[in-house]
């Protein structure tokens, strides 16, 4: 049904989030003012912000990474399967 490891986490988690989400706008009434954040607040979003910003970039790395070494992979490996 899901395939397994990192993907298939990552499919589930994003169902139960987006369901929750739908369920907390659905019950949810709108506030009669605006919210207003303090620095400090502010502060704490710019950092999560900046923490996901880093850990998209190593993601993407290390996959540009697997990508490069992936095509000498599969050729040393179908060069093995042929000696046998």
């Amino acid at each position: 049904m899901y395939r397994k490891g990192i993907l298939g986490f990552s499919s589930v988690a994003t169902k139960l989030i987006n369901g929750g989400t739908d369920m907390f706008v659905k019950n949810t009434k709108p506030a009669e003012k605006d919210v207003e954040l303090g620095p400090k607040t502010k502060a704490g979003f710019r950092m999560a912000h900046n923490a996901s910003v880093r850990t998209v970039n190593v993601t993407k790395s290390t996959v540009g990474m697997i990508n490069d070494v992936r095509p000498l992979l599969n050729s040393e490996i179908s060069m093995k399967t042929t000696d046998i």
